[in-house]
């Protein structure tokens, strides 16, 4: 069996879903961080649009007599019951009106800062909030306290900032926790909030701050014990965490919260039935908790039914900001092959979530796994934008590049990236891939060398040097590179399959049949797998299993 040689087209074939006839021996392949969805082969990244301005049927006039001859507290609560309907263009025009009238309403600039995050407008909410702290900085305590205060009918700062956490939108509840808090600095209860807040936000210090102080101020206080219970478990103190989130129970037998937070605790700990016994108390005790459908939809996934779809599904109507269920309903959908809908779940955590890295990369993996290199292109070049000192980015974008022959941009974004962070492994892995693909083997393998002495764990350096090696001939050092690449990502089909082929030419059939079927298992219509399967069988004189392979690559399309 000939070594087979690293043509485009090959490359090309191991990042595509399509299993494409030109396929190769060996996969080339840089990547950035580790794949979250097994079958969304990549780590790129993604972007939305900002929403368009929705038709003029969609946007509600303001009641008759309440356009210019509505006083300011009438256009305040005109505003807010628009916001609270969700109708946020409408709002805007309507705390616009309300501006134009008084200037320094903080009410009105924060009512409007919430509706142009809603649409998508973030600079325009920038500048409202930046307004805001400009008018604080000017206005003493007095006239503070009277801005801050709620006209009738009109949502306080609190209940809009209980909506937003409702809802997911974490930087929406914290500006409206912070207004009522100005209002009344030591409510514990609302400190408690804002530290839940910062927690989603992954923002630690603040969150600690927060709930020191809530402590302080109430010691009995349930929810933030119950958040106190959320940090010991992001900081794996499991049994402090249990410890705490049992307080919060006794303190508040209906303490949705700590219920949730408890059973993430347990299912970190692996004892899965305790963590099931609490999810469904915290759905029983708060059936509006988008947190409590998410912690029981996570622990029945792998009973690949419907119990965990409808959970997940029912967490994001509830908080459609709440990233963390967007990735295991995606994968529910990816497990099916049901690519539309999967599809459908990516772009609605973009949009919701517009400014959220996490978000773009999630899609991105589907479009790259679709193989559409533009959109995924597009979308890592938004990537770049948002954060262009971030060498990640710049590691996911060589990828695309390559996919698409671009190579002099790859090498450019190699040089960029390492430019930011001379010492981010995955760059160097990236630019392994690079040089494999231009046959500059050496290269590659000082590279991806350079790779593992910075991160020893950056299982896809293991993969392209042991390419890098193969293409050489250098079988034994090849098998040892991709052999700790399966030990390190047992997910990575590519590691196998190179495995696979490795122990052909070292005439390892039988492991190489064992190699072959753990690739198939990761992905089941990775058609040329089955070809070379089939060969390996017939070398072990299976000639039934051999025929049988050779019949399923040919119908999944492949042709040499």
């Amino acid at each position: 069996m000939k070594f087979a040689s690293k043509s485009r087209s090959q490359i090309d074939s191991k990042i595509s879903p399509k299993n494409n006839p030109n396929s190769g021996r060996f996969a080339f392949r840089a990547a950035a961080c580790a794949f979250l969805i097994p079958l969304l082969c990549g780590s790129l990244l993604a972007a939305q649009a900002i929403p368009q301005r929705p038709p003029m049927a969609e946007i509600q006039p303001l009641p008759e007599g309440s356009s210019a001859e509505s006083t300011v507290e009438e256009l305040l609560s005109q505003g807010y019951k628009q916001l609270n309907d969700k109708l946020f263009f409408s709002a805007i025009e309507t705390f616009t009106t309300c501006l134009e009238k008084d200037p320094k309403n903080i009410r009105a600039l924060s009512g409007r800062a919430s509706a142009y995050k809603e649409s998508g407008e973030f600079e325009k909410a920038q500048a409202d909030e930046k307004q805001m702290q400009t008018l604080d900085a000017a206005t003493d305590t007095a006239g503070i306290d009277k801005a801050l205060s709620p006209e009738p009918g009109q949502p306080h700062p609190a209940e809009l900032a209980a909506q937003f956490m409702s809802k997911g939108d974490f930087k929406a509840a914290i500006n409206q926790l912070n207004l009522a808090l100005k209002e009344k600095p030591n409510q514990a209860a609302l400190i408690s909030d804002r530290a839940g807040c910062y927690m989603f936000l992954t923002k630690w210090d603040n969150a600690k701050a927060d709930l020191a102080l809530a402590q302080k101020l109430n010691p009995n206080l349930a929810s933030a014990y119950a958040r106190q219970a959320q940090l010991e478990n992001h900081n794996k103190n499991y049994s402090q965490a249990i410890v705490n989130a049992g307080r919060s129970i006794t303190l508040d037998p209906k303490q949705s919260l700590a219920y949730s937070v408890r059973a993430n605790t347990f299912f970190q700990m692996k004892q899965l039935p305790q963590a099931m016994k609490d999810a469904e108390m915290a759905v029983s005790n708060d059936p509006n908790s988008g947190l409590a459908y998410y912690m029981r939809g996570l622990l029945t996934l792998k009973q690949k039914n419907d119990k965990a779809l409808n959970d997940l599904t029912k967490s994001l109507e509830l908080s459609p900001k709440f990233l963390d269920p967007y990735l295991p309903l995606a994968q529910i959908y990816a497990d099916r092959l049901k690519w539309d809908k999967c599809l459908d779940v990516l772009t609605k955590c973009v949009r919701e979530n517009p400014k959220s890295i996490e978000a773009y990369r999630l899609r991105s993996e589907l479009y790259f796994l679709l193989t559409r290199y533009s959109e995924a292109l597009r979308d890592a070049n938004t990537m770049v934008e948002l954060q262009p000192k971030n060498p990640a980015v710049y590691a996911h974008r060589v990828q695309i590049l390559i996919a698409l022959k671009r190579e002099n941009e790859a090498y450019l974004d190699c040089v960029k990236g390492l430019s930011i962070a001379p010492k981010y492994a995955p760059l160097y892995s990236a630019r392994a891939c690079l040089y494999m693909f231009r046959e500059q083997y050496n290269y590659g393998i000082a590279d991806a060398t350079k790779a593992l002495a910075l991160d020893p764990k950056c299982a896809s350096a293991y993969v392209n040097r042991g390419a890098c090696y193969a293409a050489l001939e250098k079988y034994l050092q090849a098998e040892a590179d991709l052999l700790k690449a399966t030990a390190l990502a047992p997910k990575d089909k590519d590691a196998w399959r190179n495995l696979g082929s490795v122990c052909m030419y070292l005439s390892k059939y039988a492991q190489a049949v064992n190699c072959y079927t753990k690739s198939i298992s990761i992905d089941p219509r990775f058609a040329s797998v089955y070809h070379d399967r089939g060969s390996a069988y017939r070398m072990l004189g299976k000639y039934d299993l051999a025929m049988r392979d050779l019949g399923i690559a040919q119908a999944l399309g492949y042709t040499k």
